[in-house]
């Protein structure tokens, strides 16, 4: 590898190699000698397409000779690093990108390959999409209504239950404002400020909210619901809250028949009080 390359390259965590005008490599980094097994002072001469995975591309090879001949660049492309059959490692997956160099006082000219690996992202990434996938399971599971909240009341994430109860497309709701969506007025129709809004309160005061309000549905009726708002704090700073919230229709309306149907036992007792003769019921027996 020429000097200059060698003091700035040489110890780098990325792969690097210099590839010569018959696509064979003569020189490679610390971090690529490593991976093949190399010591540092091994004299090297392999060709090119065993540096990479037997599944490389067959226009792998004419690329890199047009880096080598034509000055052709090639950008990011992705390609896995040569195994052993019997390897055991996890694949070395990455991105790769080559140039043309030259010796200072020669004509030849060579590539510099620069290997990225990225199989750790990759494997990070896929963890993250696999929690993001379990969370949203978890999530379109409950019953109940369940929507983030940011700071400024902008909806972060919604669940299937909330779709369902007030009517509305998850799409049309994250990023925008949850309470002009469907907390915008009071029953009667009279704006609801935010100000005075209780489940936004817990994304900017931090403390935990809890009651019963009116969410206001697509369709544009107006939905009785039971609700706890409860921040969201991430290394101690305020981000937002979690409102989970459960549609009380039915239960009110249960309640309100059961009130009904204490009002006229109670009435009928009264009735009964009030008749001065004796009033017995009887079977038919």
């Amino acid at each position: 590898m020429f000097s200059s390359l060698k003091t700035l390259f040489q110890d780098s965590p990325l792969y690097l190699a210099v590839i010569d005008d018959t696509l064979a490599c003569r020189d490679i980094n610390t971090t690529w000698r490593k991976y093949l097994g190399l010591t540092t002072t091994e004299v090297v001469a392999i060709p090119v397409m065993q540096l990479f995975s037997l599944n490389t591309d067959s226009e792998f090879k004419d690329q890199i000779e047009q880096v080598v001949r034509h000055g052709s660049i090639v950008r990011e492309k992705p390609m896995s690093l040569f195994e052993e059959k019997s390897s055991v490692k996890p694949t070395h997956e990455g991105l790769l990108s080559a140039w043309r160099v030259q010796q200072t006082n020669s004509d030849q000219a060579m590539a510099l390959l620069v290997f990225t690996e990225t199989t750790g992202h990759s494997q990070t990434v896929n963890k993250l999409t696999q929690l993001q996938t379990t969370h949203e399971l978890i999530l379109n599971a409950v019953g109940d209504g369940v929507c983030g909240l940011d700071t400024q009341g902008n909806a972060t994430f919604v669940n299937g239950a909330a779709e369902q109860i007030l009517g509305w497309r998850r799409e049309d709701v994250l990023g925008e404002s949850i309470h002009d969506i469907d907390h915008h007025s009071y029953p009667d129709g009279s704006p609801y400020p935010l100000s005075e809004c209780p489940i936004h309160k817990a994304a900017t005061d931090g403390e935990i909210q809890q009651g019963e309000e009116f969410f206001w549905h697509a369709n544009g009726t107006c939905i009785p619901i039971e609700y706890i708002s409860t921040p969201i704090r991430e290394d101690g700073k305020l981000k937002g809250a979690v409102v989970v919230f459960r549609d009380i229709t039915e239960r009110n309306r249960n309640k309100k028949a059961r009130e009904e149907a204490y009002e006229q036992i109670e009435l009928h007792e009264l009735i009964l009080n009030a008749v001065g003769d004796g009033v017995c019921g009887l079977d038919t027996q």
